[in-house]
């Protein structure tokens, strides 16, 4: 399955709140303008960003949409104000605190999968 790019690693799955991390937030992130530097930049900011755990390109009304894992609602507030809300590139964002998770796997259905 390895060589068959079905396999893309191996990996040790460790729960966040066992790391001090309580909070889950999704931030949706609005970018002022979608030049080449904006983009790069951003992506920049996220890719060099260990507390934001996953990053999607969205359509709609905002550009990204961000997961991001917090010690708790200060930290996340500074992490939205020091991080993001300080650069120029960003216009606005949108958050949403995740109440309880109701499901969350990174496990991937294989009866998706068709052979060619």
């Amino acid at each position: 399955m390895e060589q068959a790019g079905l396999i893309s690693g191996f990996h040790l799955s460790v729960t966040a709140e066992a790391l001090g991390y309580a909070e889950t937030v999704l931030v949706y992130v609005s970018l002022n303008t979608h030049s080449d530097k904006s983009i790069e930049s951003f992506t920049k900011l996220i890719d060099e960003t260990p507390q934001v755990i996953d990053c999607y390109a969205v359509t709609g009304d905002h550009d990204y949409l961000l997961k991001v894992l917090a010690t708790d609602m200060r930290a996340f507030y500074r992490f939205l104000e020091d991080t993001l809300m300080s650069k120029e590139y960003i216009a606005r964002t949108h958050t949403n605190v995740v109440m309880k998770k109701i499901k969350e796997s990174r496990a991937v259905p294989v009866t998706a999968h068709t052979n060619p």
